[in-house]
């Protein structure tokens, strides 16, 4: 089940830092108002809403825990049961109101439809009863979330709307790396030439998804995908052999391209490729080991449910996690929903696929020519604002 290799890639690249000022900003925000949770009139006023809307008599109200976008209060009752009131952290999520209603939206959900476009979805009247559940939001996802709390993108430049096609919305991604390129401004670039290989990347980039070159199923289907879904999130009964019960953050979950439900899992490892000690191709080897494992494990799965007529033998997932690694889809996905991880794996993964052999001279001349005359502008643009920011950093 190797992948394809298809040569040295033209440069080896890292994985983009975060803005550390806009970092900063962001846990002295947070930090601030979670400090101003702890107290006893906090506490009475969160175990209030959450008997008033569960009922039973209470045991218990833990202690706030922070997840990655939400405080939660967990409260259990003598019954055995518990529930949990989370609140949206600010200065972490930044579409606080647009991510709880895109959350409760998809708890609501029963797949009960396939999908006709790619946004996050809901019924049109917003209510339990309305059986007709449809994209009629943007896809709201953690990338998003984070190009703008980490990356200084303005959010009136994400994307705005839903999706007919899968082109469509890789094209919309492809354009959100060269915004997040243009509008970060510390810690992005190193120096004039690796300015250009990333600005060229991103070209690159969004010449394939122009091409429709990056998907193979551009009118659909259309599948349920979370951005977030990974073993932390998947609540186990430790009192029945830690059988899983249920999921939680669901807010970064949209009718997506089925291309990112066909790639296999990343978090098989725990760890995001962009950040594995021993670097991607260690990654790769490593991860291909458990993706045997896991593959083997959903195929039994699978011939379970096919035997009990649930499903078809041409819906088997593993089937199409297996291609999608072999032909390197995954890592075309993984670029497309990961701003800050897009340079080391398009040039590692993806340059060489599509392009071939060839230096970085080569790539410069496919191009347009109108990119290729803003590249000069565009690099001292980056320059001056690299030398800004290390005279702000001199300053604090």
């Amino acid at each position: 089940m190797m992948q394809a290799t298809h040569g040295d890639p033209i440069v080896t690249e890292g994985f983009m830092e975060f803005n550390d000022l806009a970092w900063q900003k962001s846990v002295e925000i947070s930090k601030t108002w979670r400090d101003g949770l702890f107290n006893k009139e906090v506490y009475q006023e969160v175990g209030h809403i959450i008997i008033q809307h569960r009922g039973g008599p209470l045991e218990e109200l833990f202690n706030p825990r922070k997840g990655a976008f939400n405080l939660i209060f967990r409260m259990k009752f003598l019954d055995g049961g518990s529930a949990v009131l989370r609140f949206p952290i600010p200065g972490v999520s930044m579409f606080p109101e647009e991510k709880v209603q895109r959350e409760v939206s998809v708890m609501r959900f029963i797949e009960r439809k396939p999908f006709q476009e790619i946004g996050s979805i809901t019924n049109q009247e917003d209510n339990d009863f309305d059986d007709e559940w449809i994209p009629m939001h943007r896809p709201l996802t953690m990338n998003m979330n984070e190009l703008v709390q980490l990356g200084g993108v303005p959010p009136h430049l994400l994307p705005q709307t839903t999706f007919k096609t899968a082109s469509a919305y890789f094209l919309s991604l492809a354009e959100m790396h060269m915004t997040h390129l243009s509008m970060q401004r510390n810690n992005v670039i190193d120096y004039a030439k690796d300015c250009r290989r990333k600005y060229i990347a991103r070209c690159l980039f969004r010449k394939l998804a122009r091409e429709n070159r990056l998907c193979s199923y551009d009118k659909g289907p259309f599948k349920l995908f979370c951005d977030d879904f990974r073993p932390a999130n998947v609540l186990a009964n430790s009192q029945h052999g830690f059988k899983a019960v249920g999921a939680i953050d669901w807010e970064f979950a949209y009718a997506a391209p089925v291309e990112f439900v066909y790639s296999p899992p990343s978090w098989l490892l725990l760890e995001r490729p962009e950040f594995w000690k021993g670097g991607l191709d260690d990654w790769t080897q490593v991860f291909e080991k458990r993706l045997v494992v896991f593959l083997e494990e959903l195929q039994k799965q699978e011939h379970d449910l096919i035997e009990r007529g649930v499903l078809a033998e041409e819906n088997r997932l593993s089937l199409h996690m297996m291609e999608s690694w072999k032909k390197g889809d995954f890592w075309v996905c993984y670029a497309a929903r990961r701003s800050w991880a897009f340079d080391m794996v398009y040039w590692a993964k993806i340059d060489r696929r599509f392009f071939g052999t060839g230096d970085l001279e080569d790539r410069l001349r496919l191009l347009t020519s109108e990119e290729r005359e803003a590249l000069d502008a565009f690099v001292q643009k980056k320059l001056m604002e690299k030398e800004q920011c290390s005279l702000i950093d001199e300053h604090i």
